[in-house]
């Protein structure tokens, strides 16, 4: 068995500005896409050879995680907090859902010059034959909206960018294109991915639920791996960051606990500690995948 693990090559995290500009925040490199993308597919197209399997971590968080700025009156400057990204806007984590919580008024985080309201954005899509990126706002974006609207097979060749997705620059790959378009495809209904139970669903749209359980009551589902015809290789991908008050910095593990007192919540105040990734609680699933996986087993 020999394992390729491709850490969080995602949109979110490649070729990505917030909005607000330099120093605030931004998860984006100083280099061209073009440049990124061909450096890093060649690579990747290099490391994947005689492998048995392949995963791709992805960074997962409810669109109100712990660690995420801009919630709860945060400071963007508070210590282990992060900017917004990654964020699975299908889920939120009712825990922080208060009506003592200090949130923001609409004049305090938004201006003309920032980032138009979740409701109002429109995603790019991409050229899953060729890579190219269909910007929203152009000609060739609205002819694409309209023509996959009425053909599936339309739908299914330009896809839209989602920032928790992984990255558009695959499908400049020869190797990597035709595993990663079924997964994003497949891990939008559920399949094919390693994640908790209740992120299995990946829906674009739709007003986000709520996560009732505690981190603890909230169970690792183990997908079925992805496999393309003509290829031995078995792909998955895994979704990390999903628990509403830990951290993953590792593919593997979480390594980060966050203990807010949510009687007296104060989001400023809330301690958080670094934990030893060492035991089954603190596990994203991929070790037990590899396991079970190994020379063939199920259990």
């Amino acid at each position: 068995m020999e394992v390729l693990v491709v850490i969080d090559v995602q949109n979110c995290f490649m070729f990505h500005k917030d909005g607000m500009g330099e120093g605030k925040g931004g998860t984006f490199l100083n280099v061209s896409e073009e440049q990124v993308a061909t450096d890093i597919v060649n690579e990747l197209d290099s490391l994947v050879e005689g492998k048995t399997h392949v995963v791709f971590s992805r960074d997962f968080h409810p669109v109100n995680h712990i660690s995420l700025e801009g919630y709860e009156g945060r400071d963007i400057n508070y210590e282990s907090i992060w900017p917004k990204h990654c964020r699975n806007k299908t889920l939120q984590c009712k825990s922080r859902i208060k009506s003592d919580t200090k949130v923001p008024s609409a004049t305090e985080v938004q201006s003309a010059t920032e980032v138009p309201s979740e409701d109002e954005v429109n995603n790019n899509f991409v050229d899953t034959d060729t890579g190219i990126v269909i910007r929203y706002g152009t000609p060739e974006w609205s002819t694409t909206k309209r023509e996959r609207n009425t053909d599936t097979s339309v739908k299914n060749q330009f896809l839209e960018v989602v920032g928790t997705e992984l990255s558009y620059m695959f499908f400049k790959s020869s190797k990597f294109r035709e595993p990663v378009r079924k997964l994003v495809i497949s891990n939008r209904n559920g399949k094919n991915k390693i994640g908790l139970n209740d992120t299995k669903s990946e829906a674009i749209t739709g007003k986000p639920t709520d996560i009732v359980k505690t981190d603890a009551e909230r169970t690792i589902n183990y997908g079925e791996s992805l496999q393309i015809n003509g290829d031995s290789r078995k792909y998955i991908s895994l979704t990390k960051g999903e628990r509403c008050d830990k951290e993953a910095y590792s593919a593997f593990n979480y390594h980060i606990q966050y203990s807010p007192d949510y009687d007296n919540y104060n989001p400023n105040n809330t301690k958080h500690e670094n934990i030893k990734p060492d035991n089954k609680v603190n596990s994203t699933g991929l070790w037990e995948w590899i396991l079970k996986n190994r020379d063939g087993q199920t259990k």
